[in-house]
């Protein structure tokens, strides 16, 4: 599980975004409660070799509470999953101590070596029994006490926060907080009637984790144009539903509310002339882009690989990665053929949102026309590449065939040898013994080593193949989406 590294957020300070005295909005920290010397004074119970799992119950039991849990993700990021609310580790008792002793005086006492002692052995038998029990479970409980501090310090780490997360909350002048919630949570802010500001987070569930942000004009969502074009990857389905989408873990905070204060800031006087700047800016980047990707896709993939992207989430979009790497090494000519056909074909899932937005913004109508345009341009390459990706599989899906048929009957000469050998094996019952009938075996029948060695050269040999292939026909279904999509989207 990946636990906070260096940052600040949620740890050391809450981020508010609060609207200050002129209405106009402002990023702050409200500090958290210190609890370092609570962590100092628990670590140091766990470091002690001669305190017991108890004396660490009896140091932290002040600051825990056994009716209350935490739904807080803390200290976990936000993409881990399978974490459960903090809450109080269980009591530890000294009558919990006293049972488990007895219960391991009794366990000695009905022993047969010690009902054929004497009574004074029997004494000195037990006493070392129990001497030996206390030194173990007591006086070295160390991972015992490491996982209890570690939820001890967890649960007192998110009382604090949590208090501090209840005042911003109950705040009137509080817009938005760095929420540490697991699960889903949502905070709205209208900049005026028409426009809507929305960050929703969905923290601890693993893949499906994501932290979004959302700008709204009369209930049209505001897209993120460009990043079709600025990155390598751009999921089309949830990039048309958010205006900004980032990675879920802490720091993000920073990046959302700063973003929610400049916009809002910057809005507030006029907001269908700010709302016109960035859909003209955002459309203006994107169609220079494809206009760009059109004209040479080879250079424009070469500089999206080369370029340097931080702070951007994985689900919506992504920099070009070392797997992407390997696939497009299969067919690189093919390879930029279905890059410059998903970016091209891509930009046919904003022609709602453009259509929506024309009245504000008129100038989006022929951006809409050219971008039918350029989609019909490239269906006849479109074509000619699924042609090239169905002939290319031909040669490998035959030697696949012959390789799969050498495969079987390598494998039969083996099973042949393998079935006298492990008749031979029959009897032996240590893996010492079977490891030296094996050695000498292999010695004495070079045959069989050679028939090994080439079933796994011919292993390897198919694994490439299928890969070929796989890597082909991954190509092929997304040479079929854009097709699909063009055929869709562009009727006359």
């Amino acid at each position: 599980m990946r636990t906070i590294s260096n940052s600040k957020v949620n740890d050391k300070y809450v981020l508010v975004l609060k609207e200050n005295g002129n209405h106009t909005l402002i990023v702050e920290e409200y500090p958290i409660e210190d609890i370092d010397y609570i962590v100092t004074e628990i670590n140091a119970v766990v470091e002690n070799p001669e305190k017991t799992l108890y004396d660490l119950y009896s140091k932290a039991n002040r600051h825990l509470d056994y009716n209350t849990t935490y739904s807080l993700c803390y200290p976990y990021e936000y993409d881990n999953a399978y974490i459960n609310e903090a809450s109080s580790p269980e009591r530890i008792t000294v009558d919990t101590y006293k049972k488990e002793l007895e219960q391991f005086r009794n366990s000695v006492t009905h022993t047969t070596r010690y009902k054929n002692m004497d009574s004074k052995s029997q004494k000195e038998y037990l006493d070392k029994c129990i001497s030996d029990y206390i030194e173990k479970h007591y006086k070295h409980e160390y991972f015992k006490k490491k996982e209890y501090a570690s939820q001890a310090i967890r649960f007192i780490k998110c009382q604090y926060l949590s208090r501090i997360l209840e005042g911003v909350e109950n705040d009137p002048t509080t817009r938005m907080f760095s929420t540490d919630s697991i699960g889903w949570t949502s905070f709205k802010y209208s900049v005026s009637d028409d426009v809507q500001v929305i960050v929703s987070t969905n923290f601890l569930y693993g893949v499906a984790a994501y932290f979004h942000l959302a700008v709204k004009y009369k209930d049209m969502m505001l897209i993120p144009y460009s990043d079709l074009v600025n990155y390598y990857y751009a999921n089309m389905q949830d990039l048309i539903s958010y205006t900004r989408s980032y990675v879920p873990q802490r720091d993000s905070w920073y990046f959302a509310l700063n973003y929610v204060a400049n916009f809002v800031n910057e809005s507030r006087a006029n907001p269908n002339a700010f709302i016109r700047k960035y859909v003209l800016s955002e459309i203006e980047e994107m169609l220079k882009g494809l206009r760009a990707t059109i004209k040479n896709p080879g250079e424009i993939l070469s500089a999206i690989k080369d370029k340097k992207q931080d702070y951007i989430s994985m689900r919506v979009i992504r920099p070009f990665e070392v797997n992407d790497e390997r696939f497009f090494s299969v067919m690189p000519s093919e390879a930029v053929s279905v890059f410059k056909a998903e970016k091209i074909s891509g930009a046919l899932m904003f022609l709602e949102s453009l259509d929506q937005i024309k009245t504000l913004c008129p100038e989006v109508i022929p951006v809409m026309e050219e971008v039918i345009v350029m989609n019909k341009s490239i269906e006849p390459e479109i074509l000619k590449t699924l042609e090239s990706i169905v002939e290319s599989l031909k040669p490998l899906e035959s030697e696949l065939k012959t390789a799969e048929k050498e495969r079987g009957k390598l494998s039969r000469r083996i099973e042949v040898i393998e079935k006298h050998i492990k008749h031979s094996l029959a009897k032996i019952t240590t893996s010492f013994e079977r490891e030296a009938i094996l050695e000498e075996y292999a010695k004495n029948h070079p045959e069989y080593v050679e028939l090994k060695e080439e079933l796994r050269k011919k292993l390897d040999e198919i694994d490439e193949l299928e890969s070929q292939i796989r890597s082909r026909k991954r190509f092929k279904e997304r040479m079929e989406v854009c097709l699909e999509r063009i055929k869709t989207k562009c009727v006359a």
